[in-house]
């Protein structure tokens, strides 16, 4: 599906744009019928779809109520010019927010909490409200939702634009150009974002997954010349050199192949197993006399149940090292223990 980009707007800037105004589009103006007077309740406010759909409300001349997940965050929307701003990880924002529209609640939800977050945002809907979903977790973990609150006539809208474009693209298309028009002549704003060159996409991500950015991440790709980026799979180290590697049910006969198989570690790194049994001692003496690199054993019962921190085991790693787990068992609930 290929959308024409505006005279206006750059190709980084479109690719800002897409998914974002898009969603809060969507969600805001063609489902709950944003109008003047309304309130809203925008979660998570300082993402792309919360710049996104701030703007589109202030357009729209309704009363904003944001959240955001911490102070720095928070700030920010204070700074944007929002008077009422909570904290998105804590549900005293739904007393809070009645507190501060004399028990009305708000009108439109732009959601995308999960559990008692979620179902505190839908009892915060006045009469006629509008639920508008744009998280993924509960729907597709099937959580339950209580029906009383629906006694206002209320409505639930679940937003997933990536579906739409397989089974509706054309109007994904109309979607697309409509944001693209709105944003490049000035209706809507850019979103903030940041830009990565394309051979520096690996700290895009890390960045991304921490969760520590505002608005969109842009990987910009070079017009000319070449980028090395993405590694063959041949190529790609398995192995971290600041890493430590435990082999649960490594004196069984999967485990206890896998030592002989692997690279020595490099500097700095390590490998474990929990063991050994009073009765695999002769193969553990022979098969770490098979490598030439050291290789930490220590008794330990592998157990699903947590257990009391006078019952941790000491393993020898590197201070600042990362540790992966590497199983040769079942799953817990497809082994007796």
């Amino acid at each position: 599906m290929a959308t024409p980009i505006p005279q206006g707007l750059t190709d980084a800037q479109a690719a800002a744009v897409t998914t974002a105004h898009a969603t809060a589009w969507y969600g805001l103006h063609d489902l709950a019928r944003i109008k003047a007077g309304d309130k809203v309740l925008i979660h998570s406010g300082t993402g792309g779809v919360g710049q996104a759909a701030i703007a589109i409300a202030r357009a729209a001349g309704a009363e904003i109520y944001a959240t955001a997940g911490s102070p720095k965050r928070r700030q920010l929307l204070s700074d944007m010019g929002i008077d009422h701003v909570y904290d998105s990880r804590s549900i005293d924002f739904a007393e809070q927010i009645r507190r501060d529209t004399d028990g009305y609640g708000v009108d439109i939800v732009l959601n995308s909490l999960t559990g008692a977050a979620q179902r505190a945002g839908l009892e915060l809907l006045s009469w006629g409200g509008r639920f508008v979903e744009i998280g993924k977790r509960d729907i597709y973990g099937d959580t339950k939702m209580g029906l009383f609150p629906f006694r206002r006539n209320l409505s639930f809208y679940g937003v997933d634009l990536g579906m739409m474009s397989l089974t509706h693209p054309q109007y994904i298309r109309e979607l697309l150009s409509t944001v693209y028009r709105l944003t490049a002549d000035g209706t809507l704003p850019m979103p903030e974002s940041t830009h990565y060159p394309l051979a520096d996409a690996a700290t895009a991500i890390r960045v991304m997954g921490a969760a520590d950015h505002t608005g969109k991440l842009i990987l910009d790709i070079p017009r000319a010349g070449s980028s090395s980026v993405v590694l063959p799979p041949q190529q790609v180290p398995v192995f971290r050199g600041d890493g430590s590697y435990i082999i649960t049910g490594g004196l069984g006969g999967l485990g206890s192949s896998w030592p002989r198989r692997w690279p020595p570690p490099a500097p700095g790194e390590s490998y474990s197993a929990p063991g050994p049994l009073p009765a695999k001692r002769p193969w553990r003496q022979s098969n770490s006399s098979a490598r030439s690199d050291p290789m930490s054993w220590w008794s330990a019962p592998i157990s699903p149940r947590p257990a009391p921190r006078s019952g941790w085991w000491p393993m020898p790693r590197p201070p600042d090292s990362r540790c992966a787990v590497c199983s040769t068992r079942l799953p817990w609930s497809r082994t007796p223990h």
